[in-house]
Parts: structure tokens; C-alpha cells; sequence
């Protein structure tokens, strides 16, 4: 018989994961609605691995928890490094002025940066969450996946930025993580649930 005697909460890393795509989804639509001349995120996903459609879908960007590892464990806590992959889609039609390969990647590169700028800014340095709930975030790189493999007319590339942080994962502890709202009054953020796809949010903008 089952000796746990009940319900094992949602471990940190997954609150953690789905707090980035938040803040993502959140900036990234706020930071279009002030300059609309940057890359328009049509969504923010989380563990998608199935292509996107790219006439209708990019750009888009997916959160995924690529590995933990764990280290001064005792019987109830233990310490866990994670690595998130965040990886951007963006595409391009040819223009009479540039090719859409050029544009595709102005457009990745673009959206990259604002990914990593958005981390990186001290006041997501806890993702909006409890201070102390997480510790060394950094972003680590980013690299763009092999070019040479696009085909289509739509010339879409891809780019992955890799996010690491510490943080400590209980097993007696329920509702460990507790948010702090994040203020923007020009974002409403769902959360959606499509079985084909998976969870993602989908951004919602008024005017700023």
C-alpha cells in the first residue's frame, strides 16, 4: 500500500518554469505595445516539442526545464540547479529590399536580446516570487540552431537562450512558492489549455 499520506504539491522547478513564461509573456507583449516596430510574441509556451505552423504562429517563444541536478540533500530539502531552455521561433517573408533569411535573423537576434534583457533586469532577480525562493539566476548563453537546415520561403530560424538558477525543493513543505503580482496594466496574461499543443499563454494587449 501507498505510504505517502498526501498529495505531493507542485515542486519548485515547475513553478519556476511556468513563473519565466509569465514574465515573458507579460514584458514581451508590454515592450511590443510601446514600440511596435519589435518582434510581436504571438505566444509563450511551455515544454511544446511539436513544430510550430509558422505562416500562423510566429513569433512565438517556449519555456522548457531541460535538466536538475541536486546536491545538500538531507531527509525533508535539497538543493536544486536547474537549466531552462528558452527558445525563440521568428520567420520572414523576401522583400524588394532583403532577403527574408536577413530578415528572419535581424528579427531572431531582436528577440533574443529582449529575452535576455528581460532576465537579466534586477527587478525580475526573483521572478516576482517570495525573495529567497530562488538564488544565482543567470542567463547563461545563446546560440542559434543550424541555419544551413532552412528550406522554406518563410526562412524560419530559431534561437535558444539558456537560463540557470538555484533553488530548494522540499518534500514536506506544500505551497512553497507564493507569487507577487506583477504589475502591467496594459498585459491581461490566460492561461490556456489546447491537448494538441499543451499549456501556453495567450497574450491579450490594450492599449499602453
Amino acid at each position: 500500500m501507498a505510504l505517502i499520506p498526501g498529495i505531493i504539491p507542485q515542486q519548485n522547478f515547475e513553478t519556476i518554469r511556468n513563473q519565466i513564461a509569465f514574465v515573458l509573456a507579460q514584458e514581451l507583449a508590454s515592450q511590443y505595445a510601446r514600440n511596435n516596430t519589435i518582434p510581436q510574441v504571438q505566444k509563450v509556451e511551455i515544454e511544446r516539442f511539436i513544430p510550430i505552423n509558422e505562416e500562423t504562429e510566429s513569433p512565438l517563444v517556449n519555456v522548457s526545464c531541460d535538466m536538475g541536478s541536486y546536491d545538500n540533500g538531507n531527509m525533508v530539502k535539497w538543493d536544486g540547479t536547474y537549466m531552462f531552455n528558452i527558445d525563440a521561433y521568428t520567420t520572414a517573408n523576401s522583400t524588394a529590399d532583403d532577403a527574408g533569411d536577413k530578415l528572419a535573423m535581424v528579427s531572431l537576434g531582436r528577440l533574443v536580446g529582449l529575452i535576455r534583457a528581460i532576465l537579466c533586469n534586477p527587478i525580475y532577480k526573483t521572478l516576482g516570487l517570495d525573495a529567497g525562493t530562488i538564488a544565482d539566476a543567470k542567463v547563461e548563453r545563446f546560440f542559434i540552431t543550424d541555419k544551413s537546415t532552412v528550406k522554406d520561403a518563410l526562412s524560419g530560424v530559431v534561437g535558444r537562450v539558456q537560463y540557470s538558477l538555484r533553488c530548494v525543493e522540499t518534500i514536506d513543505t506544500v505551497n512553497i512558492i507564493t507569487g507577487v503580482p506583477l504589475q502591467d496594466s496594459t498585459v491581461t496574461v490566460t492561461l490556456n489549455e489546447d491537448k494538441t499543443i499543451g499549456y501556453f499563454y495567450d497574450l491579450v494587449t490594450t492599449a499602453p
